[in-house]
């Protein structure tokens, strides 16, 4: 029992050295240590020495050590190793480049230096990361994740002129710090932006279906990287040689009645379109609409234009010639007198006033005017209109018209 006793006292004392071993294994120093020294400073430039110092397993296939500037400071030149600091960022990464440089022992340490520049404050960097781990008793950074973006122009769907530019914009962030994004239209990179807000116009683009994709990358070596999705968007066709196309062209309208004509364009304008409708012809046609606009949004639909003719007679409504900017035919005196002579026959009729004496004049078989009063007599009350239409809208006439009034 006495040999027991002293068995279970050396078990239980091996026990308690093991705890204690264990106990300070979890509480040792931290693995590296870096010493930030400044070797010289003048003007807006100066000189530092980092002493990394490993406190761990040795190190024997290459090691990275990060920090970040207070005050943004600026990297000129660095030596024996690779220094890096992207545009724009104050971190900066010092990093083994060669077989000779690339292994630090248990307890071993490695010098590097460098050149930088500063405006106002110039204090030292207080946090190190050797391969991930953090030196001098800080914390270890989190891990690091991709960026995030936005494409915010063009939005899915917008449509452009043909031959203007197309706005790309972006947002970007990221848990450290973005080095640039890349716009892409239809998979062809088209720019690089390294600064906020991020932002390109491109031109020249093709009549048709496009898509834009916006993709930003972090500051790391190897660089992470998000894309956006596809954004869609349309150049329109060329707007050259879009013209007004009027359906029915022409429409015979019988006294009190209407007609209906649909006014369009043949291709989509780049601004609005005002047609301003015009009459040629007879003065009894109103049309309602009097002005129309064709926009972007209904210039293929059209608009629809009712045609009124007055009461006790029928009239041809040139719709062809309705156009904003289309000259009316030439109104000669003797088509002037024409009009009123058909006035005084409609509203006068055969009394006695000085517009009966004009139309008396007028139907004379051998007057200046015969040939026409004679076209109205066999054409009749439903042909009149046709005629007088063919007088005052075409640019010539069968037989020439004298004006005799004075006679």
């Amino acid at each position: 029992m006495r040999i027991s006793s002293h068995r279970l006292a050396w078990t239980a004392a091996a026990a308690c050295l093991w705890a204690l071993a264990t106990g300070f294994a979890s509480a040792q120093a931290p693995s590296c240590q870096v010493t930030y020294t400044k070797s010289w400073e003048g003007g807006n430039g100066f000189g530092a020495n980092i002493v990394i110092t490993n406190n761990g397993p040795a190190i024997t296939n290459g090691w990275t050590l990060i920090f970040s500037f207070p005050n943004g400071q600026r990297l000129q030149n660095g030596w024996p190793v690779s220094f890096t600091q992207p545009a724009g960022s104050a971190q900066m990464t010092v990093a083994s480049n060669a077989d000779w440089n690339k292994s630090i022992g248990s307890g071993g340490s490695f010098t590097a230096g460098f050149n930088g520049t500063f405006s106002g404050s110039n204090n030292s960097p207080t946090a190190f990361t050797l391969n991930g781990t953090a030196c001098n008793g800080g914390s270890t950074p989190p891990a690091n994740t991709p960026p995030n973006v936005t494409l915010t122009g063009p939005t899915s769907g917008q449509q452009f002129s043909n031959g203007a530019a197309v706005p790309l914009s972006a947002t970007a962030s990221d848990n450290g710090s973005v080095s640039r994004v890349e716009f892409r239209v239809d998979g062809v990179l088209v720019s690089t932006d390294t600064t906020s807000p991020y932002s390109f116009s491109v031109t020249g683009l093709a009549a048709g279906s496009h898509n834009a994709q916006a993709t930003a990358f972090d500051n790391v070596s190897p660089p992470l990287s998000t894309a956006t999705a596809l954004i869609p968007f349309t150049i329109l066709p060329p707007t050259t040689g879009a013209s007004i196309v009027v359906n029915p062209a022409t429409l015979s309208i019988a006294g009190g009645a209407t007609g209906t004509s649909n006014v369009r364009l043949s291709a989509a304008p780049s601004a609005n379109v005002v047609v301003t409708l015009t009459r040629s012809g007879s003065t009894v046609i109103t049309s309602n609409p009097g002005t129309l606009t064709l926009t972007s949004g209904n210039w293929s639909t059209g608009v629809n234009v009712v045609f009124t003719a007055a009461s006790r007679a029928t009239r041809h409504a040139r719709v062809a010639r309705l156009a904003s900017g289309v000259p009316r035919p030439r109104a000669t005196p003797a088509r002037r007198r024409v009009a009123m002579l058909l006035a005084a026959q409609e509203e006068v009729g055969h009394g006695q006033g000085q517009e009966a004496k004009r139309y008396r004049c007028f139907r004379r078989a051998d007057g200046p005017f015969g040939g026409v009063h004679q076209a109205l007599q066999r054409r009749g009350a439903a042909g009149q209109g046709a005629v007088l239409a063919e007088i005052l809208g075409e640019d010539e006439i069968a037989s020439p018209i004298h004006d005799r009034s004075n006679r």
